[in-house]
């Protein structure tokens, strides 16, 4: 049974959830339903959908592991729902693998519930089916987009008055990718970098996080890459 053929099916006696105004209009309009595939629940997620305790426990207890690979999800994320953006017929065999990739990655921080949407899309990709990808891609990136935000409010509550780590000085390699973030002008993962940055106390070199937070609000973006490019 193809994807179109599932979108017919019936769409009665499905489980009611509670969604704020303006993706109750969306999912009205799209007529999204179980038959689909998606789960209609994954689609509030904020923190919704991630299952912290059972990924703490997978790794073995170990809060601040999972707490550096969900800032690690909030920085490497960001980009590649940009790329997941205006889906043709000529990319979408990109799109498969973005979607693939994210949902490798999201499985790894149990937002199990999101990892499926994208298992869906990926088998749409697969297919050829555009008009499926059309219909429910938006909806993705939101659910997405929310589960990022979901993630950085559970940071900053966890992170209040709870002193930071430590460590030597800030990471080059994240200070890379900020600077590349810079280059592309992409001020969402901008700001996910600096937020992983400002959330550890340095020995050495503290101020440069300052300094590039003070210059991101400024938008002096040039000055950043350039400050970058001498550390």
């Amino acid at each position: 049974m193809d994807n179109k053929e599932k979108l017919q099916e019936e769409q009665q006696n499905e489980t009611e959830f509670s969604f704020n105004e303006k993706r109750d209009a969306a999912v009205a309009r799209l007529g999204l339903t179980r038959r689909s595939g998606i789960d209609r629940r994954a689609l509030r997620l904020g923190v919704y959908g991630l299952d912290a305790e059972k990924a703490i426990a997978m790794f073995d207890g170990d809060r601040e592991l999972y707490y550096d690979i969900l800032r690690s999800y909030m920085v490497n994320t960001p980009p590649l729902l940009d790329q997941c953006e205006n889906v043709t017929i000529e990319n979408i065999a990109d799109y498969g693998r973005i979607v693939h990739g994210l949902k490798g990655s999201s499985r790894g921080i149990c937002a199990d519930e999101f990892a499926n949407i994208a298992e869906r899309l990926e088998q749409a990709a697969k297919d050829g089916d555009i008009e499926f990808i059309a219909q429910y891609n938006p909806l993705f990136l939101t659910a997405a987009r929310e589960l990022l935000t979901g993630i950085v409010d559970m940071l900053e509550k966890r992170s209040q008055g709870i002193p930071k780590r430590k460590e030597e000085r800030p990471d080059k390699m994240l200070l890379n990718k900020l600077s590349a973030a810079c280059e592309a002008y992409n001020m969402k993962t901008v700001d996910a970098i600096l937020d992983v940055l400002d959330s550890y106390e340095y020995e050495h070199d503290g101020e440069l996080v300052i300094w590039l937070k003070d210059n991101a609000e400024k938008l002096n973006l040039s000055a950043i890459i350039e400050r970058i490019s001498t550390v």
